[in-house]
């Protein structure tokens, strides 16, 4: 007898075991939790694809900054080449973020980048167009005659 309750004990607890149980606290949080967990990537960022004009920016970039950190080249307000790399296409500087160079190179490059400007070497700013669409125009066919 009691080894049919223990039995039906055992049973009832394997059942309450599977069933889930909802967690508790806030479920905001819990998302957050899991959206940026640093384990789980979600598909879209596992996806995600990089345009081949910026993979081959940034792969010349980081081929600059060996040949900088080996002392091939140096920044200077006449290696124009150089300069022009480390520009976005609006003539502004870019930040150290994107070019990943140190700091110390990154304050003499603004410095060199400034010097070529005020020489004229550079531009300072770069013309944008912008390309309005043409509005269709209506002609009627008939004539107002007054």
């Amino acid at each position: 007898m009691e080894k049919k309750i223990l039995n039906n004990i055992q049973a009832s607890s394997t059942f309450l075991s599977v069933e889930k149980k909802r967690p508790k606290g806030n479920w905001k949080q819990r998302l957050v939790e899991r959206r940026f967990s640093g384990n789980q990537l979600e598909s879209s960022e596992k996806n995600r694809k990089k345009s081949k004009a910026f993979k081959k920016s940034l792969l010349y970039i980081f081929f600059l900054k060996k040949l900088l950190k080996k002392g091939k080249q140096q920044i200077s307000y006449l290696n124009l080449p150089l300069l022009k790399v480390f520009l976005t296409k609006y003539a502004k500087i870019k930040p150290r973020r994107k070019t990943h160079i140190s700091l110390q190179q990154q304050k003499s490059l603004a410095k060199s980048i400034k010097r070529a400007r005020t020489l004229g070497l550079l531009p300072f700013i770069t013309r944008v167009t912008i390309k309005r669409p043409l509005k269709k125009r209506k002609f009627s066919t008939k004539r107002n005659l007054v």
